[in-house]
């Protein structure tokens, strides 16, 4: 895999991860009116029963609302996925992955560490952006430093792949590991701060999980992940 093939595929993982934010709030958005017409009209045939009689507008708006809200609904569904097209589950060879993440790294100055074994996850191909969202974080924590590595591995453990991304570069606060995986969360100026949501929200289709924590001088984030049969 190439340069090209991590930065497109991190581009279409921006668009489903967009897609999926837009979709959630416009279905609330479009709850709360269908809560707020169900509240009129409920009050309007009780304390105001003669105005559904006197104008035949009214009860044929009231049901032009629904039929309207159902199609915007609908709409939705088919023109902004949530994700749900992602590719389906494959062995991907971690090594590879994290050599694939690593190159995509656009800090030539900056030294990161690599420590793989040959161990395979059942994924997506898209694992490696995951890998490159969670590396171009650290990279850009170190970057902040003087000097730091950056520290990138896999592993096979008791059935599982384990990928782990760490840095020195000082940690997070409390108020940064409780938001840090919501979308659009960023601490850095001009960024969308969906590198992590993209990451958790790929984990989670490969029916794994994925964790970061304060550990040591640094943060440590852990992609586990099922690992593929032989």
């Amino acid at each position: 895999m190439s340069h090209t093939d991590v930065t497109g595929m991190y581009q279409r993982c921006l668009l489903w991860e967009a897609a999926a934010v837009l979709r959630h709030d416009l279905r609330n958005r479009l709850a709360s009116v269908r809560n707020a017409a169900f509240y009129v009209r409920r009050r309007i045939e009780r304390d105001a029963a003669s105005l559904l009689t006197a104008d035949a507008r009214v009860p044929v708006f009231f049901e032009l609302m629904g039929k309207e809200l159902d199609a915007a609904d609908a709409l939705i569904s088919e023109w902004i996925a949530d994700g749900g097209r992602m590719p389906s589950l494959e062995p991907i060879d971690l090594a590879q992955a994290i050599d694939d993440a690593v190159a995509a790294i656009r800090n030539p100055d900056l030294r990161i560490e690599r420590s793989t074994t040959n161990v395979r996850a059942l994924a997506m191909p898209e694992l490696a952006v995951a890998i490159f969202c969670l590396v171009e974080n650290a990279v850009d924590a170190t970057s902040a430093q003087a000097t730091g590595t950056v520290h990138v591995g896999c592993r096979s453990e008791a059935g599982r792949a384990i990928v782990v991304v760490s840095d020195a570069a000082g940690g997070m606060t409390d108020d940064v590991a409780r938001q840090a995986m919501q979308p659009s969360f960023s601490t850095r100026p001009g960024r969308l701060g969906f590198g992590l949501a993209i990451v958790k929200r790929l984990v989670q289709r490969a029916r794994g999980t994925f964790q970061i924590e304060n550990h040591g001088p640094g943060v440590r984030a852990t992609i586990d992940l099922p690992e593929a049969p032989p």
